[in-house]
């Protein structure tokens, strides 16, 4: 890709031109006022099952009153219907988010409201007999303001079209019964949802709490999924709440065996007076993925002191009177570690594609070295966390911090002058 090539898609950018199944999302202005319209592809143009079924989803588009279901109006003239026009807003397509900002992965929070809003909205339609059917990134919208995710046509209006022809390129995330044309339901759009999280998932580590959700979604038989989007958000919730669930349990049985054992070790000592003998030290609890709970994380405050079990040894864990600073402290230290450790790491390996050798290859190339640079910025950012000890909540928040930071710091010192010619 060369400095022209460049020039042109920044200028596209700047006319908000992204691509989509039926066509092109660009801006336009009409009537004085800037607006998002979509060109259809011109074999679409020329298909009057297709045109049909447009003019039928403009028509009942309307009643759906979800906030984020995007509204249209159809652009017709003698010639017949090249364009619709998007209601008032400024919107991109997810996966030019991610191309421009793939940082934004990293911020959980964001991808959990995104999935959520999906399934919300399909649970929605799938009751009124709408199926989205196709939720690639290149068919859901994202609103540039505040980043909230958006739908706006969807597959089942075409059925009597050929889907896989109509969502070329976006195959992997069409269901097998939509691709052989059979009839397809909510269970398609479970599918689809399930191949959307793997997606986002691509450059990290899939949550454990959704590993066996993505399984059972992504089933090659229609039977074997979720019944529907409402169904699969449900158990998703479930999961994710059982988790939280095993970490505050772990640490009210702790509190609850400091509590019983103060009280015991308040009573007088007793002498020559034979008890029943007690019952067995218990061993320190640990979350689901085995590692022994600290003081600290089980709410013992400075000063505290346990007994432990671990094995056939008897330990005794007390928290010091400044544990609470000392623990600030050491994280502060530890973050600053870790950020000055992984921005050399991160400039090093974003050098790899913003330069100008790497500008001028073509973009076949330059697409697969930004996906390998993408998997080399999470390995890096996992090997760095291991040793600073800190959770994976705040290395990814940080990690993200400095990839936009280094990113467009780049993205300027590569930008072409305005003295360059073509």
């Amino acid at each position: 890709m060369n400095y022209d090539e460049l020039l042109e898609i920044k200028q596209e950018k700047e006319r908000g031109i992204c691509n989509i199944p039926f066509g092109t999302l660009c801006r336009k202005q009409i009537d004085n006022k800037f607006v998002h319209v979509v060109e259809l592809k011109p074999q679409l143009v020329d298909s009057l099952v297709f045109t049909e079924a447009l003019k039928r989803e403009c028509q009942e588009n309307l009643t759906i009153k979800h906030p984020r279901q995007l509204h249209f109006e159809v652009i017709a003239d003698s010639g017949g219907i090249y364009s619709y026009r998007l209601e008032a807003g400024n919107y991109q397509t997810l996966e030019q988010l991610l191309k421009d900002n793939p940082a934004i992965i990293a911020h959980s929070t964001w991808v959990e409201q995104l999935i959520e809003g999906l399934m919300e909205l399909s649970d929605e339609l799938e009751r009124n007999g709408i199926f989205h059917l196709c939720f690639a990134p290149s068919n859901i919208f994202v609103r540039n303001s505040d980043h909230e995710v958006m739908l706006l046509n969807h597959g089942s209006y075409y059925q009597a079209c050929r889907l896989d022809q109509l969502f070329q390129g976006c195959e992997d995330y069409l269901a097998p019964e939509v691709m052989q044309q059979a009839t397809a339901d909510s269970r398609s759009d479970v599918y689809s949802l399930g191949k959307l999280l793997v997606r986002l998932y691509a450059d990290s580590v899939l949550p454990l709490e959704l590993k066996a959700v993505v399984k059972k979604a992504t089933a090659e038989k229609p039977e074997d999924r979720y019944a529907s989007a409402g169904e699969m958000l449900e158990t998703i919730k479930r999961r994710r709440q059982a988790k939280r669930g095993v970490f505050m349990g772990a640490g009210a049985l702790f509190v609850t065996f400091l509590c019983v054992g103060l009280f015991f070790s308040l009573l007088p000592d007793a002498e020559n007076v034979e008890f029943v003998n007690p019952a067995a030290d218990q061993k320190v609890p640990v979350n689901e993925y085995g590692e022994e709970l600290s003081p600290e994380e089980l709410g013992l405050i400075a000063g505290d002191t346990l007994r432990v079990v671990d094995g056939d040894t008897v330990r005794v864990v007390e928290v010091p009177a400044d544990a609470d600073q000392r623990m600030k402290q050491y994280e502060a230290k530890a973050e600053q570690i870790f950020r000055k450790q992984y921005e050399k790491e991160a400039d090093r390996i974003l050098s790899k594609i913003y330069n100008k050798e790497h500008m001028n290859a073509d973009e076949k190339a330059f697409m697969s070295q930004s996906k390998a640079v993408s998997e080399e910025l999470a390995a890096a950012q996992s090997k760095i966390a291991e040793s600073s000890h800190l959770s994976s909540e705040t290395t990814q928040r940080i990690a993200a911090e400095i990839v936009e930071k280094i990113t467009k710091r780049k993205q300027a010192d590569i930008r072409p002058s305005k003295g360059i010619q073509k």
